[in-house]
């Protein structure tokens, strides 16, 4: 199947100004019809065939191909000059192969693969995407899912195990070939595991700290002046744990988005307030990340300020005067 724009020549010899019509016939003709006879200087080869009737003008491509897109220019002459005219070509057929397969948000059992549509949809629309999934060293490769959208949330699957992953783009004419595969990407242990890992109170809330000491009834007696010893720096988030260079002790407060401890930096003694808050989306982050900019570019002695700033898998930790 092939679809054509004809563009309207600049000029028509007058008074030949009768009609000027293009049609198409099965085999890629295009029929120009015009008045009196021209002749035309396009010479035929294996591929591209011209033919001048009484009546109209035929070029036909055989074998046409996604490489014969894009304009075609017709020109005709007779005894009272030359005209042409440009024939927008699209060859319809199977689209390009989907680009930049991206494995986000890693489970035990889950994971979301994202990527970007065809450069070339074929001339229709995505109908839709196919993923597939492998298992290394394996080389067979198993249907997961159909999807509409340019993105999926891949489920079953089994946890610490390597996974590999590809798309296909289907249309109306066809199937793409896959994608590039995603390189391996390894599941998380199961949920149980990570629990028993981590200390939990009676309540179920991780224990990130504790204080064996004798009870603090004023808190004050730990806040310094920062801006008496020195002018604070920008920060940078570390990928580092948190618990490598501080001293996390108790809890001071909780609420929906996170819990906030008293902590105690390693290498100076001194007190800082250690902020951990819930990240378990790549959107969780990104919104956090915007508050540490926001922060870095904001000193001033009447407003908090970051002295560091931590990421973790499920969580980040901001550390404040």
């Amino acid at each position: 199947h092939i679809t054509t724009t004809l563009y309207k020549p600049s000029h028509t010899p007058s008074p030949y100004t009768d009609c000027l019509t293009y049609r198409l016939r099965f085999g890629y003709h295009y029929h120009l019809l015009t008045a009196p006879v021209p002749s035309s200087p396009y010479r035929s080869h294996a591929r591209f065939h011209s033919e001048i009737t009484e009546r109209h003008a035929i070029l036909t491509i055989k074998d046409a191909s996604k490489l014969d897109d894009g304009p075609i220019r017709l020109q005709l002459e007779n005894d009272l000059g030359s005209d042409s005219a440009v024939l927008k070509v699209q060859i319809n057929d199977r689209p390009d192969a989907p680009r930049f397969p991206v494995v986000e948000n890693i489970r035990d059992d889950s994971v979301v693969l994202s990527w970007k549509p065809p450069l070339n949809d074929g001339g229709s629309f995505i109908t839709e995407y196919v993923v597939e999934r492998n298992e290394p060293p394996s080389d067979k490769w198993i249907r997961v899912a159909s999807t509409r959208f340019a993105f999926h949330n891949v489920t079953g699957l089994s946890p610490n195990k390597e996974y590999c992953f590809r798309v296909f783009a289907d249309n109306f004419y066809g199937r793409s070939e896959p994608c590039e595969p995603t390189a391996p990407v390894k599941t998380e242990e199961p949920e149980s595991s990570r629990k028993k890992k981590q200390q939990e109170d009676e309540f179920g809330r991780k224990i990130r700290g504790k204080y064996d000491g004798p009870k603090i009834n004023d808190y004050d007696k730990f806040y310094e002046d920062i801006w008496k010893k020195y002018h604070p720096q920008p920060v940078e988030v570390k990928q580092g744990s948190v618990y490598d260079y501080y001293d996390i002790l108790e809890e001071l407060g909780s609420g929906a988005f996170g819990v906030v401890h008293r902590c105690i930096e390693k290498s100076t003694g001194r007190v800082f307030v250690a902020k951990f808050i819930n990240t378990p989306y790549p959107l969780d982050k990104y919104t956090v990340k915007n508050e540490i900019s926001i922060m870095n570019q904001l000193h001033h002695p009447k407003l908090i300020n970051l002295h560091d700033a931590f990421e973790d898998k499920y969580e980040m930790v901001l550390i404040l005067e």
